[in-house]
């Protein structure tokens, strides 16, 4: 979910949602007064647009297996909040704030956090950017490239 307007209260919130429409989201957004859009087919370029028009990514998943939104998010200049469930601290590194999944409460404070303390989302944006260079495809690729090596060539 994405919430768009820095200074939002709940009747000028929009929310972004990927994926199927989920029938409690769907009340839960009408009863909070809240704009709530689903995108099931997206492209790259719209889902870059989305994270682009974006004042913070939330990520709060209880299963993961990488975390590719956080990534992007961060990419993107995007502060960041997820889970600490599997894989997300590692992939986020400290780009990002932390919730327990599930935990509702930290979630409401963390993204007031955000929405309130502009040198809090500033850290998190710069934070977010450098963590991303650690994925940086070439970079990968070449550290694969010294294992392979290293196993080929022992000294």
């Amino acid at each position: 979910m994405r919430y768009r307007n820095q200074g939002a209260c709940r009747r000028g919130l929009r929310l972004a949602h990927r994926g199927l429409p989920e029938k409690y989201l769907v009340e839960l957004a009408a009863k909070s007064q809240v704009r709530l859009q689903w995108h099931t087919r997206i492209t790259d370029r719209e889902l870059l647009a989305l994270y682009g028009a974006a004042t913070l990514v939330t990520f709060a998943s209880a299963y993961e297996g990488f975390g590719l939104p956080v990534i992007e998010a961060q990419a993107v200049g995007c502060p960041v909040i997820t889970s600490t469930c599997c894989s997300l601290p590692e992939v986020a590194g400290d780009g990002a704030l932390f919730v327990e999944p599930g935990n509702v409460h930290e979630l409401r404070s963390a993204v007031q956090r955000v929405l309130e303390q502009p040198a809090l989302r500033d850290s998190l944006i710069e934070r977010g950017r450098r963590n991303v260079a650690r994925f940086n495809v070439r970079k990968i690729a070449s550290e694969y490239l010294a294992i392979y090596e290293s196993l080929l060539n022992p000294s």
